[in-house]
């Protein structure tokens, strides 16, 4: 046998005795942490439909994570009303996380008020996503007063996102001082966005030697173009 059949016999052998490997683990697999890292495998290699089987096999042990992931697959493949099945499943569960991605899915199919229902059940539960998510919803039907009252409570839970919004509202309002603070908070969190709005009003104070650096931050911290 040339070494070339040689060394493509000995990559079959290997990867058949993975394969067996592999088997034998997933046959004896029986907690819901085990499945969701046999579903995570099968999802980073690109099997979708083996994932979706491990993952609903998590769901149905009560993992809600492995809910809302079967829900993430349900809607990358399209199929909505899956998704916002097992999502449903996740948030009654008590899953916080997955009533964000419920209030969310709900909103982007125009349920707004069932939306503000869903992300409230969060809120209730001091939940800075839902706070922010919730204040941003309210801010586009102009309940000021409201949202910032969520964005500043999601911001004191350290939500940068909710920060950087609130930066954004300011300069909305020509309170650039104010925005400052804000982008300041959440540039220190890490939020690259931040990080460029507060160069930009830094450089609008005059002061372009820490709008320099911020950008810098933001570049390579973040591998921005």
């Amino acid at each position: 046998m040339s070494d070339e059949l040689s060394h493509f016999a000995d990559a079959s052998r290997a990867a058949d005795v993975r394969l067996t490997q592999r088997a034998v683990r997933e046959a004896n697999v029986e907690n819901a942490a085990e499945m969701c890292e046999i579903a995570f495998g099968h999802e980073v290699a690109g099997d979708l439909e083996s994932a979706k089987v491990w993952y609903r096999r998590a769901a149905e042990l009560g993992d809600t994570a492995a809910m809302c992931d079967l829900a993430t697959i349900f809607l990358i493949d399209g199929d909505v009303a899956n998704a916002l099945a097992w999502f449903d499943v996740a948030a009654t569960a008590g899953s916080n996380a997955a009533r964000c991605e419920l209030g969310g899915l709900q909103e982007r199919l125009g349920e707004t008020e069932l939306a503000k229902q869903t992300y409230q059940a969060a809120v209730n539960e001091s939940y800075p996503e839902a706070m922010h998510r919730l204040g941003l919803l309210l801010l586009s039907e102009g309940q000021t007063e409201a949202a910032v009252g969520l964005l500043k409570a999601a911001a004191d839970k350290y939500w940068s996102p909710s920060m950087y919004e609130l930066g954004n509202w300011m300069m909305q309002l020509d309170r650039v001082r104010y925005a400052k603070h804000w982008y300041l908070r959440a540039a220190s969190e890490g939020h690259c966005e931040a990080m460029l709005a507060l160069a930009s009003v830094l450089e609008r104070m005059g002061d372009g030697k820490n709008a320099a650096e911020w950008r810098r931050h933001a570049v390579e911290d973040h591998v921005l173009p």
